[in-house]
């Protein structure tokens, strides 16, 4: 079980905060974007990196159980392809393969 919490912070050279995170418990996941302080819309970029990381991971961890049940051949390589559109790396474990896929 992962229990996680997040805070951050602006740091005493920035104006503003441009970090961004996200905790999905159930799923026992975390993803944290540095905002690059100085760069403009340094805070869009780093918030545009996790809603979009999250986003993945949600909607493809519940595909990703339902590819492992019982498909075979044909059907398996096509939820593969749907679920890996960059390619999937047999040498990585499925939840690796997933974060290479939201990444």
């Amino acid at each position: 079980m992962l229990v996680a919490y997040g805070i951050t912070d602006k740091g005493r050279v920035r104006p503003t905060n441009e970090d961004c995170f996200a905790i999905l418990e159930p799923l026992g996941f975390c993803v944290i974007a540095d905002g690059m302080g100085g760069h403009n819309a340094g805070e869009v970029a780093s918030r545009l990196v996790v809603d979009t990381v999250v986003e993945v991971i949600q909607q493809r961890s519940a595909a990703s159980s339902e590819r492992s049940r019982a498909l075979e051949g044909a059907a398996l390589q096509a939820v593969d392809s749907a679920l890996h559109p960059f390619g999937r790396d047999p040498d990585v474990s499925e939840e690796g393969n997933l974060l290479r896929t939201a990444i």
